[in-house]
């Protein structure tokens, strides 16, 4: 995560940054930063929150950028590049997430 906050400290101080994460690891220092954290679910079976539902919530909140922490599986990486190119297409002027991946490869993009 060193990199995203690395990458946060250039934002412009007038921006409003809105963070998804599985854990809270990012320290945007920025005066209007929203930080949102995905939830298992409870006993019951109930309360999840999935990054998915952060980044679609995050996208009515009107951000300048929208920072996402970690996208480790690939069939959410997909399901939110499409939520990404549309959110550009619509005026949103930036966003982050890191890729991983353990063989070469497995961390590029995919159509």
């Amino acid at each position: 995560m060193s990199l995203l906050n690395c990458l946060a400290a250039a934002i412009p101080a007038g921006e409003r940054v809105i963070t998804c994460e599985e854990v809270f690891e990012l320290q945007v220092d920025l005066p209007d930063v929203v930080a949102m954290q995905t939830r298992q679910a409870n006993l019951e079976g109930t309360g999840e929150i999935q990054l998915r539902r952060l980044i679609k919530e995050a996208l009515r909140m009107r951000p300048s950028r929208i920072i996402v922490g970690e996208v480790r599986q690939e069939e959410c990486s997909r399901r939110l590049g499409n939520q990404w190119s549309r959110s550009c297409r619509a005026g949103l002027r930036g966003g982050l997430s890191p890729r991983y991946g353990c063989e070469g490869g497995q961390g590029r993009a995919h159509p």
